[in-house]
């Protein structure tokens, strides 16, 4: 009785607490020491006439594709420090360089004092060194040539690094002198070694809301400048609620922020929209465009981190702190932005290909109260024609919020819901936090107990704090013994799950990790985790550790189906194993606008699969703003539905009536265009390509587009999506960033030919219309016959859309497989790549090795039931079509709508696994 009322009482003040984020109970930079001290020394150095460099370099050795660089810091009144560089030129295309302390002495015997090193959760693997650079040292300077006209330049008197693309400088890293690594010192002698421009603020000890922060390893926070000359417009670092395009920080004009962007992942409720503070999760991957050129840093921390933005009229500077581990970072240079993701990704991996039930809409509230519950809205989505995928249970299924349990008094017979989802291929999400309830006789608190596989605090006992059960304890899963412990709770039998059940996917929430009665709603920074590190140091990757846990437990649980999980917290690499959510939103059209640059943002900083809660988590939104949600999440990577437990139910059918069909359509849109989304999906696995691209990524030589994030493009589709943010709004004003065609999605009609600059189209779009526009060039796929889910639609017959430019040009994919195992890795997958020239419209195999699979064997023989093809101009007085060595004439219709000239192939007769010809004549 006393756990329940303990449990009541968090909750309601989970609840009351949810009316508007609390700002003061997150830190500021001037409240984060190492932060504070940071600024200052910036501040200081700006001022000097003359810097005086404390780094000198000592030593240089020369290998292949390496050179390795002994240093030495100058310390007032103190023997100087050594360090030790390395820069490593990347066969990815990046260039390294990583700045450690080799001598740091063990301080004692529960916290390591080695510097920690995040790029073990990071990287997919170590990266590959390009032996075949040119690096030289010179008397001045170290040089290294690689890749296309590439040159990385270290001057070794100041320790600046300028990285040059075809003789252009692009970026200069410590040309403010900002390098700063704190070194490993003893409290009582502290002052006495300080330059003039540094402060001891808060070096050894600080509180926080009451909570100390004991600090037994003093100072080590390390900080760097990286400047971007001729780049106007920075992306990236998420996780924040803030615009595509970042601010400056330090508030020198209107709509700057005053703070600079933290990463620091928290468990932040209603969180403030424009805004620097700290969210869910953190990717330390920033990218710039200007035209003709991208540039992109990756700073490998896990720590907490800030990040000073400063946009001045010929360059952007960029000043990165964080408080523990090495100093390690990689400067990418390209052409375009796809150069600069697909070599972060290259380095921290792509996103993995999920299962395509993942890629459809998911329903999901807190919570299904019963399995009767589960059944019965499982069941009106086929009454009301609607299709979905999976149903998602919050963390009211288990028993007194015990992970690997169910509440058997409401949910008897967990095998036999599962069964009849899986009649219609629909899945079950169930939730599992790191925070396991500490009572004893709980299987999986006694087992952490005995094997000490829980966080400790800084006196070697476990951490305990408050979370959904009550006190809890957290498993850590940064130790590979803990991982392996998680990996053997999801087995099927402890779930009580049917052995042969294999539709049941894992939400991994609260992992920031969320601490109820913590400082900053997280976990006190000098608990310890495995290796004697603290959670300052892992902190951003704890999240991803224990996704990396659930992963590879769902691959052993069933190890030829493609596990699927959502994670809240994130961290670099992230996209290799989960999906995220941007966390609970409110239902406000603020939240619906700042959904969008949002999600952009994740796709830029190659984490794609991304969404918001669809309607929004908190409150009951009206009926206009319920529709518009869902015409934009139906474009989201993840499309989920979510609702707080005190919301009124708000499944598509219980809408009000008009409304019913305009959510319905919504989804049906999706499911609609799932062959040309999965594909997308299948580039982003290869490539770290976005799902949803920024207009810069299309248009990237117009700096017109860089700004904007209101609209976003399809994948390869050419689909322009301009999503309705406004209340009342009944039409847009929608940006055109190039000279390209543009046809109306619904209508076909031409709506913009060739211009010399982009502009805006007022798009009319009143509540049933969705304001897209189908760009020039491109060639999807779609099926248009809509089942009750995606796996069911599986060998459907396809339908392509052609959109000729104004050369008469198109181009486009489409990427099959069997959605849910991992034949397609050894090749048994249908590709086809689509080519149009105006006169011939060709399908080629993109499989290298299309041997008869089982899926392939299948699948091949799929027909293309209808070619739709829009053109500036007539083209058609006959058509002829080669498949498999023997021709023929389909039957096909013209017509002309406004300006576009249509020609409609029905039945053309073809096979969409085969390569095939049709020629207009």
């Amino acid at each position: 009785m006393k756990t329940t009322l303990v449990a009541l009482l968090l909750l309601a003040l989970f609840v009351a607490s949810c009316e508007a984020v609390t700002r003061g109970a997150f830190k500021t930079c001037d409240q984060n020491s190492f932060c504070k001290r940071n600024r200052h020394y910036a501040d200081q150095v700006a001022h000097l006439q003359s810097f005086s460099n404390p780094y000198e370099v000592t030593k240089v050795s020369i290998g292949k594709g390496e050179a390795s660089v002994s240093i030495v810091k100058s310390v007032p009144k103190a023997k100087s420090v050594p360090l030790s560089l390395k820069l490593s030129v990347l066969a990815s295309g990046g260039v390294r360089v990583t700045l450690d302390e080799p001598n740091r002495a063990k301080i004692n015997n529960v916290v390591s004092s080695k510097r920690y090193d995040a790029s073990h959760w990071a990287f997919n693997g170590e990266p590959a060194i390009d032996t075949s650079a040119q690096i030289t040292d010179y008397e001045h300077t170290i040089e290294a040539i690689y890749g296309d006209k590439t040159k990385a330049v270290l001057n070794k008197k100041t320790l600046q690094l300028d990285v040059y693309r075809n003789d252009k400088l692009e970026v200069s890293v410590n040309k403010r002198h900002l390098l700063n690594m704190e070194h490993l010192r003893s409290e009582s002698d502290n002052d006495k070694h300080l330059s003039s421009y540094e402060i001891a603020d808060g070096m050894f000890k600080e509180e926080f809301g009451g909570h100390p922060d004991s600090k037994p390893k003093g100072p080590e926070s390390v900080a760097l400048d990286f400047e971007f000359p001729g780049y106007n417009h920075v992306y990236g670092i998420p996780e924040h609620a803030d615009r595509l395009s970042l601010r400056s920080t330090r508030g020198r004009s209107e709509g700057d922020h005053t703070e600079p962007y933290r990463l620091y992942n928290v468990d932040i409720l209603e969180y403030e929209t424009d805004s620097p503070m700290p969210m869910y999760g953190a990717i330390p991957f920033l990218q710039a465009r200007k035209p003709g050129s991208s540039a992109g840093v990756f700073w490998v921390n896990a720590a907490d981190t800030y990040i000073d933005i400063q946009k001045e009229a010929s360059h952007t500077d960029t000043h990165w702190i964080s408080e523990s581990g090495t100093l390690d970072f990689i400067v990418f240079v390209g052409k375009t932005p796809e150069d600069i993701v697909t070599q972060y990704g290259s380095i921290t991996g792509f996103t993995t290909l999920p299962p395509i039930s993942a890629t459809a809409y998911h329903q999901c509230r807190w919570n299904y109260n019963t399995q009767d519950d589960v059944l019965e809205v499982h069941a009106n989505f086929d009454k009301y024609d609607i299709p979905y995928d999976t149903i998602w249970l919050d963390v009211e299924y288990t028993q007194a919020k015990k992970y690997f349990t169910w509440n058997r008094d409401v949910f008897p017979d967990p095998g036999y819901m599962l069964g009849q989802l899986d009649k219609t291929c629909r899945k079950l999400t169930v939730i599992i936090d790191p925070h396991i309830k500490l009572e004893e006789g709980y299987k999986v608190y006694d087992a952490l107990k005995q094997k000490g596989l829980y966080v400790k605090s800084n006196s070697g006992d476990a951490y305990e704090g408050d979370c959904w059960p009550g006190k809890s304890v957290w498993i850590d899963t940064t130790n590979p013994a803990a991982a392996e412990f998680w990996k053997s709770m999801h087995a099927k039998e402890p779930q009580g799950i049917a052995a042969e059940a294999d539709n049941m996917f894992f939400w991994n929430d609260m992992n920031e990790p969320s601490v109820f009665n913590g400082p900053e709603t997280s976990i006190l920074r000098d608990t310890v985790h495995y290796g004697g590190y603290e959670n300052r140091d892992v902190h951003n990757a704890f999240g991803m550790s224990m996704i990396n846990a659930t992963f590879a437990a769902l691959t052993a649980r069933n190890p030829a189906v493609r596990p699927f999980i959502l994670t809240r917290s994130f961290f670099s690499g992230t996209q290799r194993t989960a999906a995220m959510w941007t966390g609970d939103n409110e239902a406000s059209w603020e939240y619906l606008q700042i959904a969008t640059p949002m999600v952009l943002t994740q796709n830029v900083a190659g984490m794609p699969f991304a969404g918001a809660d669809v309607g929004g988590f908190f409150g009951n939104p009206a009926p206009e703003l319920l529709t518009r949600w869902y015409q934009a999440g139906l474009f989201y990577p993840f499309f989920r539905a979510h609702a707080h437990i005190d919301t009124k139910r708000r499944e598509p059918w219980l809408a009000e009536e008009e409304h019913i069909d305009y959510l319905r359509n919504a989804i049906r849109l999706r499911y609609q265009l799932l062959p040309s989304i999965y594909t997308a999906f299948r580039q982003a696995s290869v490539s770290g390509a976005p799902i949803l691209k920024p207009l810069f990524y299309v248009a990237p030589n117009n700096p017109d587009a860089y700004a904007r994030d209101d609209s976003f493009f399809v994948g390869n589709t050419g689909l322009l999506v301009h999503p309705v943010v406004h209340e009342g709004a009944t039409s847009v004003n929608m940006f055109i960033p190039d000279e390209e065609v543009y046809y109306d999605f619904h209508s076909s009609q031409l709506v913009h030919k060739k211009n010399d600059k982009g502009f805006e189209l007022e798009y009319k779009a009143n509540i049933d219309t969705i304001p897209i526009l189908q760009r020039g060039g491109h060639i999807y796929a779609r099926r248009d016959r809509i089942r009750r889910s995606s796996e069911l639609m599986l060998m459907d017959p396809v339908t392509l859309v052609v959109n000729a430019n104004s050369m008469w040009d198109a181009e486009g994919e489409l990427y099959l497989d069997d959605g849910k195992g991992y034949g397609y890795k050894n090749g048994d997958f249908i590709h086809m790549k689509f080519n149009f020239d105006g006169q011939v419209l060709k399908a080629s195999s993109l499989n290298p090795d299309p041997k008869s699979f089982d899926f392939v064997h299948k699948a091949i023989d799929i027909p293309i039931e209808k070619i739709i093809v829009n053109s500036p101009e007539m083209l058609t007085v006959g058509c002829t079509v080669r498949q498999a060595g023997r021709d023929w004439n389909p039957k096909y219709e013209t017509k002309q709508i406004g300006a576009t000239h249509q020609t409609i192939i029905h039945n053309p007769g073809l096979a969409v696994g085969l390569p095939w010809a049709m020629s207009f004549s």
